[in-house]
């Protein structure tokens, strides 16, 4: 008879997209939006937040060439949220404006940090690989899908052509 309690190997299972802009969603509301009510939060800051910061770091990240795991991304967005709560120094009226100034600026002045550390990443993942002779598993595009979520949302939308009374064939 097989000894059943021995504890199984949980497999390791990548981050949706959904899964990580709602964990961090889930950060800003603690953080900065605790007295606001449910529908105030999502028609006034959960979009804007959404878009300004969490999709647009993603498109930046994307833009400038790398891309992070998607546990490292959400790492750096919640430090980077936490210190904006901690060392603002005037009451914050609007969290959306203040908080997509805050993460712009910081992938603005450090992407090359993240840039460095995903290429090393990158090599050290390709080492270990070759050295294993597997193939390897599906990367990890969780950061790559929320850019694409970002070009989907600014796609310009169409205009609708107006129809001329004057050119249009009578059926009489």
């Amino acid at each position: 008879m097989k000894d059943k309690s021995r504890p199984t190997r949980q497999k390791l299972q990548q981050a949706t997209p959904a899964e990580l802009v709602n964990a961090v969603m889930e950060t800003v509301r603690h953080l900065y939006c605790k007295d606001v009510d449910d529908k105030t939060w999502m028609k006034n800051h959960y979009h804007f937040i959404r878009k300004w910061c969490v999709l647009w770091a993603a498109t930046f990240v994307v833009k400038k060439g790398f891309v992070l795991p998607a546990n490292r991304f959400k790492e750096i967005l919640v430090k980077v949220l936490q210190e904006a709560k901690f060392k603002a120094t005037a009451k914050i009226t609007y969290p959306p404006a203040f908080l997509a100034k805050c993460v712009q600026s910081h992938f603005e002045h450090h992407w090359e940090t993240y840039y460095a550390e995903a290429k090393a990443i990158g090599a050290q993942a390709d080492a270990a690989i070759m050295g294993l002779g597997k193939l390897a598993e599906t990367p990890d595009r969780t950061v790559e899908n929320l850019a694409a979520v970002d070009r989907v949302l600014a796609a310009p939308k169409r205009k609708a052509r107006a129809v001329v009374a004057e050119k249009q064939i009578t059926l009489l």
